[in-house]
């Protein structure tokens, strides 16, 4: 029978709930040289458990040997040489406390096991790791160190240091991994803090990993993060693949664009009280797909497949856009971090999947891509019915069933036009080129240009804004303007008109008449001219 020294807490599978194991310390390991294999330390501890412990001893011994391992196996990880596989050891009968709970595996791109993750080391080289591939390893190593991907990845890597002290995490004194990171890839860091916008091109997290962030006794000081990966690529091909239709497979989501595999994304089967994102779920394995693709992040779909992992993820924080993209980017999955990073707020809507309608189709679409991270709000003091004009930002918030709703011209330096184009349908109401219909559509040569939601008034997105002939007009827009002076007319109504005209050439006074009332949403009053 053989005999395996494990750390506290840990045991060996077998049947029912397994057989704790007494603690060795280091120094009572090496004090064993005649019970397992000899003086061969190696062979005494094979279970990756015992190693993971063994090897903490080492570095911390300064081992130059092991030193060298770990930097292999960092290395080989950012460069992409090695990747990291997931098992929760419970499934194997281990009596592992929750912080040793997921096991990370390195395995090399032929499969072989190069080591494991560790709270406090961070990585581990397994005990009967062949030495070939490690040799192997260091030398594709090398061979990117110097090249745009090798480069990349350590800034990158740089990066998660940065946002970890950020957040007063960073404690290289007192836990071993950061300053093993510290010694072997940050001695020479530069003062220039790193842009991560410039990194997000090849940037792919793997993991999560459980690492150690305080030396106190207690749960909360492990902490899950994604360790960074430079991929070259990585972005464009993920956002493609997001953006085709998803199929759910074993333990995965198929991703197919334009008929063409375009990757897969990690959403394990949970078993018992396992937490699926702990076992990488949310992970993208991209494709390249052989043709150009829009990118348009089917989110559609997206989300009723991976609500288990949003719903968790997004209430972490009220600013969940910012929070993800830009304060904690390395404790989300690449799943909702690249949408988040690209789309901004409107990735937090299309997942959550229960907008209020607050927003228009217009304003969506148009703020896809751009990145922007907080909507559009009502700023304190204001009320509603109310325009916000703010640098290159301008609103209307209105308000219906005591929900403000969001009639957006311009905001983040992008054009809406949203309000121009709300005027120029009421102008073509006035002047009798289009129609409303008893249900509150309104229609022009036979097709919707307006519908009213229940909410909000929603603009078809083909809606072109058109300038009438001021000669064969004028007198008509003059009553459209004297219109806007009654008592009667929605602020909303107002506003957009007089944004309308504001961008019509020609001045236009003021004249009255008498039109007649019609309602085009409830409570919502507007006019037809009679001449």
């Amino acid at each position: 029978m053989a005999v395996v020294f494990l750390p506290g807490m840990v045991v060996q599978p077998g049947g029912g709930e397994g057989s704790p194991v007494k603690r060795l310390t280091y120094e009572q390991l090496k004090a064993l040289p005649n019970v397992i294999g000899g003086g061969d330390i190696i062979a005494r501890t094979p279970d990756p458990q015992a190693r993971r412990y063994e090897f903490k001893h080492l570095l911390l011994e300064g081992k130059i040997s092991s030193l060298l391992q770990f930097r292999a196996l960092v290395e080989g990880l950012i460069y992409g040489h090695a990747r990291l596989k997931l098992y929760d050891l419970r499934v194997f009968n281990m009596a592992v406390p929750d912080h040793l709970r997921y096991l990370g595996v390195l395995l090399n791109q032929q499969g072989r096991v190069l080591g494991g993750t560790d709270p406090d080391i961070l990585l581990f080289s397994a005990a009967d790791v062949v030495v070939g591939d490690i040799n192997a390893l260091e030398g594709e190593n090398t061979a990117t160190r110097d090249t745009d991907v090798g480069i990349r990845a350590r800034e990158l890597l740089r990066g998660f240091k940065e946002k970890l002290s950020s957040q007063g995490l960073w404690q290289p004194g007192q836990i071993l991994w950061m300053e093993l990171l510290d010694r072997l890839f940050f001695a020479d860091s530069h003062i220039t803090e790193v842009n991560l916008e410039n990194l997000r091109i090849g940037w792919k997290q793997v993991g999560p990993i459980t690492l150690r962030t305080s030396v106190a006794a207690d749960r909360e000081n492990y902490k899950s993060f994604y360790f960074p990966v430079y991929e070259e690529d990585y972005r464009r091909k993920s956002l493609i693949a997001l953006s085709g239709d998803v199929t759910p497979i074993d333990n995965a989501l198929r991703l197919t664009v334009s008929g063409h595999p375009a990757g897969e994304i990690l959403m394990p089967s949970p078993i018992g009280d396992q937490d699926i994102l702990s076992l990488g779920a949310g992970n993208i394995e991209p494709q390249e797909v052989p043709e150009e693709v829009r990118i348009h992040i089917n989110y559609e779909q997206l989300r009723h497949h991976i609500q288990n992992i949003v719903n968790p993820l997004l209430q972490r924080s009220a600013r969940a856009s910012y929070h993800i993209a830009r304060e904690s980017p390395f404790s989300y999955p690449d799943v909702i971090r690249i949408p988040v990073q690209y789309d901004g707020f409107i990735a937090i809507e299309g997942f959550k999947g229960h907008t209020t309608g607050c927003f228009g189709e217009r304003f969506i679409e148009r703020m896809r891509g751009k990145g922007v991270l907080d909507p559009p709000s009502l700023p304190d003091g204001n009320v509603p019915p109310c325009l916000i004009e703010s640098g290159d930002n301008r609103y209307f918030v209105d308000a219906q069933q005591e929900e403000p709703v969001y009639y957006v011209e311009s905001y983040g330096g992008t054009q809406v036009e949203e309000l121009t184009l709300l005027g120029y349908i009421l102008w073509c109401i006035f002047d009798k080129r289009a129609t409303v219909t008893d249900d509150y559509l309104v229609m022009m040569a036979e097709r919707q240009i307006l519908r009213f939601t229940g909410l909000r008034f929603e603009p078809s997105t083909r809606v072109q804004i058109e300038w009438p002939n001021f000669r064969d007009k004028a007198a008509t827009l003059q009553r459209f303007a004297g219109v806007l002076e009654k008592g009667d007319v929605p602020v909303l109504f107002r506003e957009v008109s007089e944004q309308w005209l504001k961008e019509y050439e020609e001045e236009i006074v003021p004249q009255t008449s008498s039109p007649s009332l019609i309602e085009i949403g409830p409570s919502y009053k507007w006019y037809v001219d009679n001449f």
